[in-house]
């Protein structure tokens, strides 16, 4: 005959998982505002430099025809001093005027292309200084930003790495119910314990329904059998239940978008919410959401340690 287990163990990998999760986030939060720091200045030159690219762009353009007007009237007049050097006098003298007016646009041509690069090398001392201010702010932003992704993706992976431990510990807790309840049989499979979090738009409901499931169940066998005493006061756990969820909507779902919005885009939510404000709300809000997960774990322990030390009574 199958035993009901004691799953406090995996209960408490998921509660040292939390306050893992916390330390990161935090981290990463600093860095972020690092990040916010440099990356604040970039945008706000961000135009200068744009301006500026404009600018030498604009005074580039009419070389290319200058150019290729230089090049056009020096091939030619090339070509026409070479085609001299090979014919008779009187040739060369129905030839000269042809050479002497290439000369002359020659001339022309070679001192417009000069007065264009004169005015970009002047231009391009101005330009140099706005570059390299953009350049080295570029290279200070991606530097940052990539630390912050480091962190970033260690605080993931310690939160999948809860969400593993947390979704196997509900597997568990589903086992236990089917062994101690026969109409549980019926109930949810235990595989969804762990499952359901990773299956995209299934996962903004379905955990929550597997464990709340779990938990009342439990409560339910746990006061049926006289365990725990079957109290006329309201329960509150459905409450504490949605709270927990709607703070991991809020904080996973909701704050993540708006992180994203605030730091890695520049439109109305960059420039119109306090970046620092975001951050703090952020914290909190993850502070919230761990210290209410860790509190329905504690408490759903406690349940399967009595079902499992009581389970002579099923």
């Amino acid at each position: 005959m199958r035993k009901i287990t004691n799953n406090a163990k995996l209960g408490k990998i998921s509660m040292l998982l939390n306050v893992l999760i916390l330390i990161s986030f935090i981290f990463s939060m600093v860095l972020l505002m690092k990040f916010d720091d440099v990356n604040v200045e970039y945008v706000a030159n961000e135009p200068i430099y744009t301006k500026a690219v404009e600018n030498m762009q604009t005074i580039e353009r009419p070389r290319r025809q200058a150019a290729a007007e230089y090049d056009y009237h020096k091939n030619k007049l090339d070509s026409l001093t070479n085609l001299a050097l090979t014919i008779d006098k009187k040739a060369l003298k129905s030839l000269q005027p042809e050479i002497d007016r290439y000369k002359e646009s020659f001339t022309e041509k070679s001192g417009a292309l000069k007065a264009i690069d004169s005015i970009i090398a002047v231009e391009q001392i101005m330009f140099e200084p706005i570059q390299k201010v953009h350049l080295d702010s570029e290279a200070l932003v991606n530097n940052t930003k990539g630390n912050f992704q480091i962190a970033l993706l260690i605080t993931i992976f310690i939160f999948v790495l809860k969400i593993v431990a947390f979704g196997y510990w509900n597997v568990n807790n589903i086992k236990n119910l089917r062994v101690s309840s026969p109409w549980m049989q019926k109930s949810t499979s235990p595989y969804w314990g762990l499952l359901c979090w990773f299956i995209p738009v299934y996962n903004f409901i379905k955990p929550y329904t597997v464990f709340a499931e779990v938990w009342n169940e439990t409560d339910y066998i746990l006061k049926d059998k006289a365990i725990i005493p079957n109290d006329t006061k309201e329960d509150n756990s459905e409450f504490f239940l949605g709270l927990w969820w709607g703070f991991f909507l809020i904080t996973v779902v909701i704050m993540t978008w708006v992180l994203n919005s605030t730091f890695f885009a520049t439109e109305a939510m960059y420039h119109k919410l306090s970046h620092n404000g975001v951050i703090v709300v952020a914290i909190i809000l993850w502070v919230l959401f761990l210290i209410q997960d860790t509190i329905i774990i504690r408490k759903f322990n406690k349940m399967n340690q009595l079902l499992f030390a009581n389970q002579s009574k099923l």
